[in-house]
């Protein structure tokens, strides 16, 4: 155990490495060993926001009212309770597995558990390679997200989207309100998010997994959208307007953009210096980031907007 804050360095150390780099007992020592991924931190939340305090975990009218239960406690109690149950009944696992559980995937303050973990298991050496496979945190259960298709559809996720993030930053002469000065550091650097909102990155339809998730559901659904899911390769411009429709879809066949974060201005009657905001996108196997990062350059197209990759992560290779 570790010493200092008792509230938050035991409970850390407890995890990470008494659970999360714990090896099940090795029975065969030819097959490569498994991972199973968690974290149990959550996006920060605002009580206002939330019909019940978003940490008490209220049960109201069929629906559990807590910050996590998604994403991702319950991939942590389902691994937690899914082992217990398994000591329980004396099971003998086949092969090797880890458990990874994590304190900071969402907010990254104190990084020393993801990265930690992730650094104690490229030292590893298993024998045989790498991990059989990952298990983490995956798609949902979709409604109303496929035509014709009345029961819910389990998505399967066999990969995941690259991840980048750029900052951008607007820097001028500020002034004051009395007599302002167009534009300002705000006008500018709405204007470039306005275009980078409105300026969709090209859709990779058929350049990722999309196609076989498509192919795959379409002997459940009705005839005619059978006709064209059977036959994407007569349909595929067809196929790509329909997913444009909805915001679900339409994010399996393109490299997204959102503009998560926006600041600027101390005082209702003071002109700026500078402004900046967030944007994050997630890159589909068709892109890279590099190429997402020099479009949105071309897309802003303004010197006076400067931009600075804060990070990057490509894609799983699928």
């Amino acid at each position: 155990m570790t010493s200092g804050d008792t509230k938050r360095g035991n409970f850390r150390a407890l995890l990470r490495f008494r659970i999360a780099v714990g090896e099940a007992i090795r029975m065969r020592p030819d097959l490569k060993p498994y991972l199973l991924s968690a974290h149990y931190d959550v996006v920060p939340a605002t009580n206002g926001s939330w019909k019940h305090d978003p940490f008490s975990a209220v049960v109201d009218g069929g629906y559990i009212y807590a910050r996590g239960t998604l994403d991702d406690k319950t991939t942590v109690f389902a691994v937690m309770e899914a082992l217990q149950e398994y000591i329980e009944k004396n099971g003998q696992p086949r092969r090797s597995f880890y458990i990874a559980i994590t304190h900071d995937e969402e907010v990254k303050v104190y990084m020393d558990g993801s990265v930690g973990i992730a650094n104690y298991l490229s030292k590893v050496k298993f024998g045989n390679g790498d991990f059989e496979y990952i298990l983490d945190e995956g798609s949902s259960i979709v409604e109303d997200s496929f035509p014709t298709i009345e029961y819910p559809v389990a998505i399967v996720a066999i990969g995941e989207k690259g991840y980048l993030t750029v900052e951008y930053r607007v820097e001028i002469t500020g002034g004051h309100s009395s007599m302002p000065s167009a534009p300002t550091s705000i006008g500018i650097l709405s204007n470039a998010m306005v275009k980078l909102e409105t300026n969709l990155h090209p859709s990779q339809f058929g350049r990722g997994p999309e196609l076989d998730l498509l192919q795959s559901i379409a002997p459940y659904t009705a005839f005619p959208v059978r006709l064209v899911l059977s036959n994407l390769w007569i349909f595929g411009s067809l196929m790509k307007k329909i997913l444009s429709m909805n915001p679900t879809t339409d994010a399996l066949q393109r490299s997204t953009t959102a503009i998560t974060m926006i600041s600027g201005g101390v005082k209702d009657n003071v002109l700026p210096p500078s402004a900046q905001s967030s944007v994050n996108h997630r890159i589909h196997p068709g892109d890279t980031c590099e190429k997402i990062f020099a479009k949105n350059k071309h897309i802003i197209h303004d010197d006076r907007v400067k931009d600075t990759l804060t990070q990057g992560i490509e894609k799983n290779e699928l």
